[in-house]
Formats: C-alpha cells, sequence, structure tokens
C-alpha cells in the first residue's frame, strides 16, 4: 500500500514537472507569437495603413499641381519616380494631373526635367491658373509676366552651383494673322558659382524645362547665356546644325524685310491696310559669317557667308479707303486709284531693294479689307473712353479738385488760345477776299481799301501778341535754370514746332537727397496739347510733393492721366510719352524709367562710348493700373545722361531722312568729347538736328535734358 503511495505522489511529481516545462514552452511560444504578429503588424501599418493614412491626410493638404495634360501611362511613370523618392503626390480624377507638397515644387521640377519629363503634358504655374485666356493673352499683362518669370527663377536657384538667375519672357504684340504672329522667347541668364561647370544634359534640362513651362515656346525659342554674355545653349555637330542655321537665317531675312515694308506702308497708308510676304532665296559661300539673330542673344557661326539670290515679294493691299464724306460727315469708302497702288507697289520696290537682273518677282494683290469692325470698335472705344473719364470723375472728388485747380492755371492760357483761333478765322476769311483794282470804285473806294488794310495789321498784330503770351505762359511752367546739386550738374532746353508746344521738362526736388528729373511729350503739339501740359506739369508736382517713389509716382500719374485725358472731349484722345527718373545724389544713382519716349542715352567716360538704356513702357494714360520697369544707373565722373522726345530721331531732311537714333548717339559722344557741359550739350544736340534738316519747317516739338557728373 505504501508502495503505491509512493508510486502515485511519484506520478504527480513528475506531471507537475511537466506542467511546468509545458507552461514555459507555451510561454516562450506565446511570447515568440506576440513578436512574430508585431513585427507583421509593423510592416503591414508601414506598408499598407500608412500610406492610406497620409493619402487620406493629403484629402486635407491640395499640394500645386506639378505637370497637367499628361497620358495615363506617363501618369504611372512620374509616380514610380515620385514613389522612389518618397515625395507626397495625389493624383487626379482624370489621371492627367498630379499634385506635390508646395515646398517640394521648385525642385520637382527640376529633376523632373532632367529625366525628360513630362512628355505628354505641360508644367502647371500659379499664374496661369484656370483662365480661359490663352497663354499669349495671359503674359502679355506685365503682373502675370513678372510672377511667371519669378517662380522660373525660384526653380533655378534650387540648383547647386548657381549663385543668380535671371529669366526674361518676351511677348511680341498680338498680330492680325496668326501666320505672322512672331513666337514667345524665353531669356535666360545664368550666374555660377566658382568652378560650377555644366554638362549637355543639364542645359538641355533647362530648354525642355523652359519649352514645357510656356505653351508654343519650342528649343529654338529659348537663350541660354552666362554672367559675360557667353552664350550657353549648347551646340550639336556643327554639320547637323548646318541646314537648321541656314533656314534660320533665311526666315530672319524674310521676316525683317517683311518687318521692314508693313512699317513703310504702314506709315503711309495706314496700320493693317496692307500684307507683305517675302521668300527669299539664299546663296551660301564657302566664307564663314557670325549671325545675330534679331534678339540679340545668340550668335551662331555659319560655315557660309548668306547673299540674297532671288526674291519673290507678294503684296496685298487693301482696295478702298475710308474717308469722311463732305456733305453728311460721316466715315465712308471710297476706291483707291490706280495710281496710288502703283506709287505704294513702287515705295515697296524700293524698301525690299528690288533687282530685276536677281530675277526678283512682285506680285501686287489690290483688295478690300473688311474695316466693319474697325469701325465699330472705334465708335465703341470712344463711347467707352468718355464713359470711364466721367465715371472717374464722379467716383474721384480729388481728381476733380486737381483738374480745376489746373483749369484756374490755365484762365489765361485758355484766353490766349481762343483769341488766337478767332484771329485766325477772321484771317482766313479775309485772305479769301481778292485785292480789288483801285479803279473800280463801284465795289470800293480807296478809303474802304485803307481801312481793310489797317484792320487786318491790327488783327496780325493782336495774334502775335495773343500767342507770344501763350508761349511765355507755357516755358513759364519750365525751369530756366537747372538745380544747384553738388557734383552734378542739369540742364534743359525745349524747341516748340509752333508758339506753344506739347513738350515739357522738369527737375523737382523730392527730399535733401533725391530729385526727379524728367521731361514729357504730350500728343500733337501747337494750341492742342498745351492744355494738357500744364494739367500734368500740375499733377507731376503734387504727386512729388506728396513723397512718393518713382515707382508709386508713375503708377499714380499714368492712372491720373488715365482718367483725366484719355476720352477727354475737350482735348481728345490724349496720351503723355514720358521719360526720367529719380537722381540719388549721395549714390550717384539714377533709377530711370520710359514710358514711349526714345531710349536715354548713356555716355560712359571710362569707355568713351554711348549706350541705349533699353526701357519699353506704354506712354502715361494707355493702360490703367500699370507698374513701369524701373532701371537703376550707377553714374561715374564724366558721364552724361540724356533725355530727349522723338521730336529729335525723327527730325527729317528734304529728301525724307530721319536724323535717327545713330546720329543722336554720334552727336552725344561728339559734345562730350568736347568736353561740352550739360547746358552746352542741350542746345548743341537741338543745333545738330537743324544743320541736319537745313531749310525743312520743324514739324515736331524738339526737347533734351542731359545730366552731368562733374568731377
Amino acid at each position: 500500500m505504501r508502495s503505491l503511495i509512493q508510486f502515485i505522489k511519484g506520478l504527480i511529481s513528475l506531471f507537475r514537472r511537466l506542467a511546468r516545462r509545458l507552461m514555459r514552452e507555451i510561454l516562450l511560444f506565446l511570447r515568440a507569437l506576440f513578436w512574430i504578429i508585431a513585427l507583421g503588424g509593423s510592416v503591414y501599418v508601414v506598408r499598407v495603413v500608412l500610406p492610406d493614412l497620409i493619402k487620406t491626410l493629403g484629402e486635407f493638404n491640395q499640394g500645386v499641381e506639378l505637370f497637367v495634360g499628361l497620358d495615363v501611362e506617363e501618369t504611372r511613370r512620374v509616380c514610380q519616380q515620385l514613389e522612389t523618392r518618397e515625395e507626397w503626390y495625389r493624383v487626379e480624377a482624370d489621371s492627367t494631373a498630379i499634385r506635390v507638397d508646395e515646398a517640394n515644387v521648385s525642385i520637382l521640377r527640376w529633376e523632373m526635367a532632367k529625366m525628360g519629363f513630362p512628355r505628354s503634358g505641360r508644367l502647371r504655374y500659379g499664374v496661369f491658373g484656370d483662365t480661359t485666356m490663352s497663354v499669349r493673352e495671359v503674359l502679355s499683362q506685365d503682373e502675370n509676366r513678372r510672377a511667371l518669370q519669378a517662380e522660373l527663377e525660384e526653380t533655378f536657384l534650387t540648383i547647386d552651383g548657381l549663385r543668380r538667375v535671371t529669366v526674361r519672357v518676351r511677348v511680341p504684340e498680338t498680330r492680325l494673322y496668326i501666320e505672322e504672329q512672331d513666337p514667345i522667347t524665353i531669356s535666360v541668364v545664368l550666374g555660377f558659382e566658382s568652378e560650377t561647370r555644366w554638362e549637355e544634359e543639364e542645359f538641355a534640362a533647362m530648354v525642355h524645362l523652359m519649352r514645357v513651362s510656356v505653351e508654343g515656346v519650342t528649343e529654338e525659342d529659348v537663350f541660354i547665356e552666362d554672367s559675360f554674355g557667353n552664350v550657353l545653349s549648347a551646340e550639336k555637330e556643327a554639320d547637323a546644325l548646318e541646314g537648321h542655321n541656314q533656314l534660320l537665317l533665311q526666315q530672319q531675312v524674310e521676316r525683317a524685310l517683311e518687318r521692314l515694308a508693313q512699317q513703310t506702308l504702314g506709315k503711309v497708308i495706314g496700320k493693317d491696310r496692307t500684307r507683305v510676304r517675302v521668300h527669299a532665296a539664299l546663296n551660301f559661300s564657302p566664307a564663314d559669317s557670325l549671325v545675330s539673330p534679331a534678339n540679340g542673344h545668340v550668335d551662331r557661326m555659319l560655315r557660309g557667308r548668306a547673299t540674297i539670290e532671288r526674291l519673290s515679294v507678294a503684296l496685298t493691299i487693301d482696295e478702298t479707303k475710308v474717308v469722311i464724306d463732305s456733305s453728311s460727315g460721316d466715315f465712308i469708302e471710297e476706291q483707291r486709284p490706280d495710281e496710288e497702288i502703283s506709287q505704294l507697289a513702287d515705295l515697296l520696290l524700293d524698301v525690299v531693294v528690288f533687282s530685276g537682273e536677281r530675277g526678283d518677282q512682285v506680285t501686287v494683290f489690290p483688295m478690300p479689307f473688311d474695316k466693319t469692325q474697325e469701325l465699330r470698335g472705334r465708335q465703341a472705344a470712344e463711347a467707352e473712353q468718355q464713359k470711364e473719364f466721367w465715371t472717374s470723375i464722379a467716383i474721384n472728388p480729388a481728381k476733380i479738385l486737381g483738374i480745376l485747380a489746373a483749369l484756374i492755371t490755365l484762365r489765361f492760357i485758355i484766353q490766349a488760345i481762343g483769341r488766337g483761333v478767332g484771329v485766325e478765322e477772321e484771317l482766313s476769311a479775309l485772305k479769301g477776299i481778292p485785292d480789288l483794282d483801285e479803279d473800280d470804285e463801284s465795289f470800293r473806294t480807296r478809303k474802304e481799301k485803307i481801312e481793310e488794310e489797317y484792320q487786318k495789321t491790327a488783327l496780325l498784330t493782336e495774334y502775335g501778341k495773343e500767342l507770344a503770351a501763350a508761349r511765355q505762359m507755357q516755358m513759364g511752367l519750365m525751369p530756366t535754370k537747372g538745380p544747384r546739386i553738388d557734383g552734378l550738374n542739369v540742364a534743359g532746353s525745349c524747341r516748340p514746332a509752333t508758339h506753344v508746344g506739347g513738350d515739357f521738362f522738369q527737375y523737382l526736388q523730392m527730399d535733401d537727397s533725391r530729385w526727379v528729373i524728367c521731361l514729357a511729350d504730350v500728343t500733337g503739339h501747337g494750341m492742342e496739347a498745351a492744355i494738357p501740359v500744364v494739367m500734368f506739369s500740375g499733377v507731376l508736382k503734387g504727386l512729388v510733393e506728396e513723397g512718393r517713389d518713382m515707382d508709386d509716382l508713375l503708377y499714380n500719374l499714368n492712372n491720373t492721366m488715365h482718367g483725366s485725358l484719355t476720352g477727354n472731349t475737350l482735348t481728345g484722345r490724349t496720351f503723355v510719352c514720358f521719360s526720367g527718373g529719380e537722381l540719388d545724389v549721395p549714390t550717384r544713382t539714377l533709377r530711370l524709367s520710359n514710358a514711349g519716349c526714345p531710349f536715354p542715352f548713356h555716355y560712359r567716360a571710362s569707355t568713351r562710348d554711348v549706350v541705349e538704356l533699353e526701357l519699353e513702357g506704354y506712354p502715361l494714360g494707355v493702360r490703367p493700373d500699370h507698374h513701369y520697369k524701373l532701371l537703376e544707373v550707377s553714374l561715374e565722373v564724366g558721364d552724361r545722361v540724356v533725355l530727349c522726345t522723338d521730336g529729335i530721331v525723327e527730325a527729317e531732311d528734304r529728301a525724307g531722312h530721319m536724323f535717327g537714333f545713330e546720329r543722336t548717339s554720334y552727336a552725344i559722344r561728339e559734345g562730350c568729347r568736347r568736353g561740352l557741359s550739360a547746358d552746352e550739350l542741350a542746345e548743341f544736340i537741338p543745333d545738330e538736328v537743324r544743320s541736319f534738316t537745313g531749310d525743312v519747317d520743324q514739324q515736331d516739338d524738339q526737347t533734351v535734358v542731359a545730366i552731368e557728373v562733374k568731377g
């Protein structure tokens, strides 16, 4: 019995030991199972749950569009690249657009461009948004163009090795016919860090990025250079590019001839009244030559020197013209005489340098142009301008006060002008009466003839006095001598084409260290321009006295002129061309702007060369809410800056040749070489114009302002 009990105890003890061991094994198994489950769960969360969570959270982060217009296959390949880079992205429902994090969009544009993306779509920039306007219409607005340039520059500044990038998008004016339309071009100036070298692949990526940024831009429309002016666009094998370069040269010759002919004919019979097409067959000789395209950015070597072998020119001319019916005063169309068409064709031959020996051909197609929309548009525009004028007057009492102040100033000059016009009409009537024989006593006695002659003399005397008074009042608006500025000499001269004119110059002190130095040219001349000149002078002085800087001053001056002058029933459609800037005396820095005047000229004493400062802008009053570009020029001792109105460069001699920009530049250089002061230079240039034109009557007001840095 005892043995049985011992056996049972031993069996129980064995079961207990086995149970403890089994429990340890179960615990070890459960622990291992836990870690296996935990590890698997982590992998699942990372691979499955987390991406879904990120995408879900991404619904709140809309991101920005990187690409649009992709095909499905390219969308898939771009997504693969983004996943490889572990970038957040979202594909739009139609699979044609991809959004990315806004913070990374600039980097991704460049990285994707290096891979050749996109191929089927385009890059998306905020400036284009969801607008229904065309790319050209969007970029024609200065603020949109500047915004795109800034985005492109921001993209390129993410590239290692670049310290400065300047992008300029140029949008040519819209043409009536698509085939005449010049392309949008993009110029890029790169400033590299020292020792930075780019391979062809990087240049190709930059060109590709530009091409897919703006619709319609091709590789030929993108120009890249460094800050020293060296062309960086990758050239391929010269032999492979020779035919392409020759084709480009042919197109440039054709476009240049077409543009020259179109502009010349347009000055004779009006814009858009002719169409010129030129085909030039060029012959390339073995000699090398350097070709500079019209864009002024890329020079290419051609293995052949091009000469014109033959020209084929087609001229389409409007066979009717719009005239005013003498009886009704309405616009009507009448047939253009054959003689006039023949004369225009002869003018075209002279412009393109026609040569019968070369076998040149010219074909003239007279045909009626539709002018219905043009006339309706002109009438609608005039009505809209009048509406805008009176609306702006109604909503802007301050503008009313400004105009009233200007009109009070004008009181005496208006009286002089009014009497002058009346005298002109009386003189015109008197001149129409033929002189009669003294012996013909049946019509008038000798006494009456004496009284008539006396009356004529009195009228002429009064007319001269009135015009002299009007001229004196207008000239009184301009300074008689230059301002006293340490180290600088400023002078101006104005020679009206008639007794009173539309040109004007002024120097106004902004504060202790800054001056506004400018000139202006109101459209028209003579009495029609006198009133707007006085108004402009008053508005300009008022804005300067308010302490506005140059950018704000031009912005407000433009808006005021648009509301006050455009559509004014007193002066007609009036604009103001402006050139000038803000002179900072301590730093000898001139912040220049230009609104429709000839480019300012800068004589650099260090190189003894004259440079045209290319500043373009609409005349004041043309487009409201327009910001004008400012160019900062640092002046050295001996430098001169010359401003002038178009009466200088467009003055013509008896043969119809203009004084032009080159002669103006030469006159400035010659005057500076002689050591002329600003006062002497301001008189020397108009004197040179008068020597050139000879006995031809002055057709436009001539105004010059010169700024000299003294030693």
